[in-house]
């Protein structure tokens, strides 16, 4: 079996966000997955999800990143499923998040794996390190064997539900952003898959999931002076590009609320509240409405200086 390759769902914005290039390519692999786990002895485990939108954008001097609160999947209290914290800060100078399968409880209710926490144990391994590119990459790097380590002991546990509901054989799209000691502002993508690899000699071959991990930085164009955009996470993630192309009537619509809004705010933050009106817009137009939703939580991490929340949930910033 072949090994899945991605390209990133890069794009340009004129006028701060308001055209979109005709050459935008969309993400050709969700990154969104909504299960219940299921077996033949009943429900053995249940597998939190985050269906997501994460919006980043990389400006020339900063990196800003949006995401919404909805989780989903066995385990999910209904006073939390908008309650998830999307965006997790590693350190002062970098950032994790990813819309993937993210979490899986037992039949006692214990979270055996939770691809958030493995990002806060990656960093840790590196914490230490000289904060240079290499550094951000190792730690992508630790998360995503750590990762694939926690998915098969999730395909162990319940085989016959770890394949319900994955599309295109994808398990999670994460990002690692960072600025470094010598102010340069990194992006690496991690992008966990599956593919069937045949084990054993024929007759009684069978098929076994192989987990293949792929990491991809992301720059800039040299001399660009627009900002790159990265729309990941739920299918609803397309309601984002409606809004910025502003061609329909809704979108023509939520963009006249954007302009009353930013003409409204005291020295308003452009990025950071297109980044909010978009994801808002993109949920509120859902049609996978249990993949979506809650607040918008949005963080900045400049090229000099340190992370700063521009707008959060109080869990997310304890």
């Amino acid at each position: 079996m072949g090994v899945c390759y991605y390209r990133f769902p890069v794009f340009t914005l004129h006028e701060k966000w308001r055209v979109l290039k005709r050459h935008l390519e969309l993400l050709a692999l969700s990154c969104c997955f909504i299960f219940c786990g299921q077996s033949s002895k009943g429900v053995e485990s249940g597998f939190i999800s985050s269906g997501t939108i994460v919006v980043i954008d990389f400006e020339d001097d900063r990196i800003l990143v949006a995401a919404d609160s909805r989780q989903a999947g066995a385990g999910v209290s209904p006073e939390s499923i908008d309650r998830g914290c999307k965006i997790i800060p590693l350190g002062e100078k970098m950032f994790f998040t990813a819309s993937a399968r993210s979490g899986a409880i037992d039949e006692n209710g214990t979270m055996y794996i939770d691809i958030n926490k493995a990002a806060i144990t990656a960093f840790d391994q590196f914490r230490t390190r000289k904060n240079t590119s290499l550094r951000a990459r190792q730690i992508a790097a630790e998360w995503g064997d750590i990762a694939r380590s926690e998915y098969e002991e999730m395909f162990r546990r319940d085989p016959g539900g770890f394949f319900r509901e994955l599309r295109n054989g994808n398990l999670a799209a994460a990002a690692f952003a960072g600025s470094t000691d010598t102010n340069e502002l990194v992006i690496y993508a991690v992008f966990v898959t599956y593919y069937f690899r045949p084990e054993g000699a024929m007759p009684r071959t069978v098929l076994k999931p192989e987990i293949h991990i792929d990491i991809l930085p992301w720059k800039r164009l040299p001399g660009s002076s627009e900002p790159a955009v990265w729309i990941n996470g739920s299918r609803d993630r397309i309601g984002v590009t409606e809004f910025v192309e502003a061609k329909t009537e809704r979108a023509i619509t939520a963009n006249i609320a954007l302009q009353g809004a930013i003409q409204s705010t005291p020295h308003a933050d452009v990025g950071a509240l297109t980044l909010e009106h978009a994801i808002k817009a993109a949920i509120e137009w859902a049609t996978y409405k249990e993949e979506v939703g809650g607040d918008v939580d949005i963080l900045e991490l400049p090229r000099i200086g340190h992370l700063r929340w521009i707008k959060a949930k109080q869990e997310c910033k304890e």
